[in-house]
């Protein structure tokens, strides 16, 4: 768990410096830290592999709660 938590605060700092949310690239410092830590903070997918990912989980996860709205919807008898 800590290995993805080094790894994407790494990512995320790289994705706020080059959407503008932050005026300093901290990536590469904060790379060097984590790394004289012992963290391996090499991503082995690409971009587009990891938001299909996200993407199928984020569809899963609204699907289930779709589907424990209807089913808490019938238990109490709610009328449509």
């Amino acid at each position: 768990h800590g290995q993805a938590v080094a790894t994407g605060m790494v990512v995320e700092a790289r994705a706020a410096y080059k959407m503008g949310l932050t005026a300093n690239d901290l990536s590469i410092e904060l790379a060097n830290i984590l790394t004289d830590l012992g963290f391996d903070l090499y991503v082995r997918y690409s971009a587009e592999e990891i938001y299909h990912y996200a993407d199928s989980v984020a569809q899963i996860a609204l699907k289930k709660y779709e589907n424990n709205v209807v089913l808490l919807w019938k238990k109490w008898n709610c009328s449509s």
